[in-house]
Formats: C-alpha cells, sequence, structure tokens
C-alpha cells in the first residue's frame, strides 16, 4: 500500500537507533500525492501509527510529532537543543509550509514566536472555544 492507512510497520534500527513507522509512498515522490490529495485526512490518518512518524516528501524526510509533551519540548523546553535540518530550508519546503516558526532559527525564529505567543495564552485559548461553538452551530444550520 501506498498510503497513510497502511499498517503500521514495526520500527527499524540504524546505528543512530530506532527509525520511526510510517507510510512508505511511491518511489520518487514519497508520499507527496496522498498529502495533495487529502492533507487533513492525511495528518490524521498518520496518527494511526504512534506518536512519531516518519515519511518522505520527494528527497526530504519528514517526522510528525503527536505526543503533546514531545510536541511541547520540541518547541518550547528544549528548542535550544534541536537543530532544523538544512532540508527545511529548501525552496520546497518554504512553498509547502512557509517561512516561519517551522522553518526558522535563530533571531528570525525568536522574533516570530513572540509574535506569536500572546495567541497561545492561555485565556485566549479558552475564548476561542466559544468561537468554534458558534462557527458549528452555522454549519449544522446549513446542512
Amino acid at each position: 500500500m501506498n498510503n497513510a492507512e497502511a499498517i503500521p510497520a514495526k520500527k527499524r534500527q540504524t546505528d543512530r537507533g530506532a527509525i520511526p513507522p510510517g507510510p512508505k509512498g511511491s518511489l520518487i515522490m514519497g508520499v507527496m500525492r496522498d498529502f495533495n490529495r487529502d492533507t487533513l485526512g492525511f495528518v490524521t490518518r498518520l496518527r494511526d501509527y504512534g506518536d512519531v512518524v516518519r515519511t518522505r516528501f520527494l528527497w526530504v524526510h519528514a517526522y510528525f510529532l503527536y505526543n503533546p509533551r514531545d510536541i511541547e519540548s520540541l518547541l518550547t523546553t528544549n528548542a535550544k537543543s534541536y537543530r532544523k535540518a538544512q532540508s527545511l530550508r529548501s525552496p520546497f519546503f518554504y512553498r509547502l509550509v512557509g517561512n516561519g516558526l517551522v522553518t526558522s532559527e535563530g533571531d528570525f525564529w525568536r522574533r516570530q514566536r513572540r509574535l506569536a505567543q500572546p495567541a497561545f495564552h492561555r485565556q485566549r485559548i479558552s475564548s476561542y472555544g466559544d468561537v468554534m461553538v458558534q462557527y458549528a452551530q452555522r454549519a449544522i444550520a446549513v446542512w
């Protein structure tokens, strides 16, 4: 099978440790077609592989994290311990996700993070709930 609905594989071992499971995709494109066909569905189906999933878009390997503690560790607690891959700065990846927190580093990343931080304040997040309920009610009324 060439998509994220494939049965999860066991982690492979390398000299660097275990490689997380994930869909293989096609030989050249990797998972690009499945991702482009149904992005939200694709990312949702990847969760079936576990908390850390490895995929390949063309020649670029990408890791998806689903455990909130892992995401917090990567983005805040231990951010200085991680270095972003050179492939994140490729023209292809910029077209895929833009130039923001995911792709930038250093002073530019710090500035972007400070700009985004107020949107994730606890009170702001809780106020989003009311807005989401309103949008859901509108959508249900149309159905």
